[in-house]
């Protein structure tokens, strides 16, 4: 494996375990993170669907949205944001840093080893039109909050999540994550919530 694609998958471990330790950490339920390049993502960390949105009520203004719905789609931004504040922490970019193309040998080892659950999940990272995590956590605002409160919303929950990526406790669970991914690639959310949980008894 060239330096090159090792720092690129240093760096997609430290992006994805962020994303999922915030899971861990607001409650969110896991499905799979993998570090197996796709056509367009690094990594991908599948949460479970939010199932609240027939809460929500376009004409209420934000502070009067069912909080339980609130807490949904919130939670889901603090996890979005998390995942490139865990990377730039964690390994930050050296000047004129640009990400290596997916090795496909790389790619076909990973699916060569997956489960059929597994395939039809990293399935979805392959679809067209897909978002960064700022786009997908404005996305969620917009809906919870309409196009006027959206980006402060974002900001806000921006501010929340940061001291939270940059606690000691945040980053024994992304190191922890980080290295499990390095070594099995795809991790399912059970195994996730085992390797943090351990994590969690010992620090």
């Amino acid at each position: 494996m060239s330096d090159d694609l090792a720092a690129w998958r240093e760096r997609a471990a430290c992006h994805e375990a962020a994303h999922a330790a915030m899971s861990y950490v607001l409650g969110v339920p896991l499905d799979l993170v993998s570090i197996g390049p796709t056509a367009r993502w690094g990594g991908v960390c599948f949460s479970r669907p939010l199932r609240v949105c027939d809460e929500l009520d376009v004409d209420r203004p934000l502070p009067l949205q069912p909080a339980r719905l609130r807490r949904g789609i919130e939670t889901r931004i603090m996890v979005a944001l998390a995942g490139p504040l865990g990377e730039l922490y964690a390994r930050p970019k050296p000047a004129g840093y640009e990400p290596p193309a997916p090795d496909e040998q790389v790619a076909h080892e990973l699916a060569a080893r997956l489960t059929g659950e597994e395939r039809e999940l990293l399935s979805c990272g392959e679809e067209p039109g897909g978002q960064s995590d700022r786009e997908d956590a404005r996305r969620l605002a917009w809906a919870l909050a309409g196009a006027e409160e959206a980006e402060a919303l974002v900001s806000y929950l921006g501010v929340a999540t940061r001291p939270l990526v940059l606690s000691a406790r945040f980053r024994h669970l992304l190191e922890a994550l980080a290295a499990a991914l390095l070594e099995q690639e795809v991790l399912g959310g059970r195994a996730v919530r085992r390797i943090l949980q351990s994590e969690d008894e010992t620090t």
